[in-house]
């Protein structure tokens, strides 16, 4: 069951707020379902990028990095990102620029639209300001990990966006019957 598409216990509410709401017909994803297809998509990708971290060669460094043998350098830190937006990209990059979707959102029957419109964000756009930016200050060290929860709790507010909704101008809604 979705939740209602329109903000509740608001009178008027911020003008940008309202234009960023689903037009009449199409409706918000619900927090269940965002969680639902981010759970999906770190296990499908998370799990792929420890394959390929394992064929690369690399697990011997991480393992002794994670039993605190010694600190992770650098070049391990930035070698393991590329890893994984190369991986997500690579399962996801047609999903994302054809439907607005990545593997998890196409299984729970979510989409990524621009909020202005409802349309389909190009690629570049939506990957680089929606996926990749994100990703590069998740990864930060001490401040990253805060900015990730800030970027999480937003999705508490009236309109169900988070902070790379907001960079991006996009929201996600339950995608049309024939996308599920």
């Amino acid at each position: 069951m979705s939740e209602p598409s329109e903000p509740t216990g608001t009178s008027g509410g911020d003008e940008a707020e309202r234009r960023s709401l689903p037009e009449p017909g199409r409706v918000l994803a619900s927090r269940g379902l965002r969680l639902g297809a981010f759970l999906l998509d770190q296990l499908i990708v998370g799990f792929t990028a420890a394959l390929l971290v394992f064929v690369l060669g690399m697990d011997e460094e991480l393992m002794r990095v994670v039993g605190g043998e010694e600190l992770p350098s650098g070049s391990l830190l930035v070698r393991i990102f590329i890893v994984q937006v190369s991986v997500h990209l690579a399962l996801n990059g047609y999903l994302l620029g054809s439907r607005g979707q990545t593997i998890g959102k196409m299984l729970v029957g979510i989409r990524i639209v621009d909020a202005s419109n409802g349309t389909l964000l190009p690629l570049p756009k939506l990957y680089g300001v929606r996926e990749f930016l994100p990703r590069a200050v998740f990864a930060l060290p001490t401040v990253g990990p805060l900015m990730m929860l800030a970027d999480a709790l937003f999705i508490f507010g009236d309109a169900r966006r988070c902070v790379h909704d907001y960079l991006c101008g996009t929201v996600v809604e339950e995608a049309p019957r024939r996308e599920r």
